[in-house]
């Protein structure tokens, strides 16, 4: 009689239900691993954003600017709410940095943004006289 090779060498043969749960078990690990290094990467983007430097007021009222300039443009009706969408955020934004639309009694013509006074049209008095 010939002797399987496990008992040639004096091992146990594996059961297939062991096997199949140690390739479960690899498969497992290289997901975690997998998982684990794409986490790694979110967070290394994450850390490179958060070190960008936010932009500068003249980038900011360029960007306004153009914006508005889409939003007051014919054409694709989607394509001018997203601009108004974005000249409405970036209006937000130079809002929160201390620049105002306009002063009090100016007409809309002679309205442009600049650094917030005492006599500046704030954004809480546009968003009451909409209300």
């Amino acid at each position: 009689m010939t002797a399987r090779p496990s008992e040639r060498t004096g091992r146990r043969a594996r059961s297939t239900r062991s096997s199949s749960r140690q390739g479960s078990a690899g498969l497992y690990r290289t997901g975690m691993r997998t998982a684990l290094a794409a986490l790694t990467l979110s967070m290394a983007a994450g850390v490179a954003l958060a070190q960008q430097p936010p932009p500068t007021v003249p980038e900011l009222l360029s960007a306004e600017a153009r914006a508005a300039l889409g939003c007051e443009g014919s054409g694709d009706p989607a394509v001018i709410r997203e601009q108004c969408r974005l000249r409405d955020r970036l209006s937000g934004r130079l809002a929160q940095a201390g620049y105002c639309w306009g002063r009090k009694g100016q007409t809309d013509e002679k309205k442009d943004w600049h650094a917030c006074q005492p006599d500046s049209i704030f954004e809480d008095d546009i968003e009451a006289v909409q209300r």
